[in-house]
């Protein structure tokens, strides 16, 4: 069975503070409530399931790279470059999506605004060229629901 109490040392070397484990707690809250004989694995098994960590992050938990760095010197300084350089990664890439995406939308621009203007100049040429307004109504037409939707949509995907 493990120790339930420990001692700390103070600054005064003639005291000593006792520290109550999580285990001698249970121990005390548990009381009479299980018999004696199943009272350590009960205590164990509740102090193990309190006593979980759950820790999230780029690099380890500090308590783990003191470990890692006692296994092996340098392995901190190596586990915490590591991680610098991935989150280095994770930027450049998205830099690079966003430029990739700028770049799309400027293209789409483009060629929206040529397909536009060509669009109205085909409707010009044919308003010289037929007698009749139904030809260049239908460029313009095309012209104005292309420049509409674009519109719309630019607007209901972020742009």
């Amino acid at each position: 069975r493990r120790d339930v109490l420990s001692k700390k040392p103070t600054k005064n070397p003639d005291e000593t503070t006792e520290v109550v484990t999580l285990e001698a707690e249970i121990d005390r809250q548990i009381g009479d409530l299980v018999p004696q004989k199943a009272r350590e694995e009960v205590v164990r098994r509740v102090s193990t399931t309190l006593t979980a960590e759950f820790f999230s992050g780029p690099i380890a938990h500090p308590r783990h790279l003191r470990e890692y760095e006692s296994i092996l010197p340098g392995a901190a300084d190596r586990i915490i470059s590591m991680a610098e350089n991935q989150n280095d990664h994770g930027i450049d890439i998205n830099n690079k999506i966003l430029a990739a995406e700028i770049a799309d939308r400027r293209l789409g621009m483009i060629f929206g605004a040529c397909s536009f203007a060509g669009l109205v100049i085909c409707a010009l040429i044919s308003a010289l060229y037929t007698k009749g307004a139904i030809i260049p109504g239908l460029f313009l037409t095309a012209a104005a629901i292309g420049a509409v939707s674009t519109f719309i949509n630019g607007r209901k995907n972020g742009g």
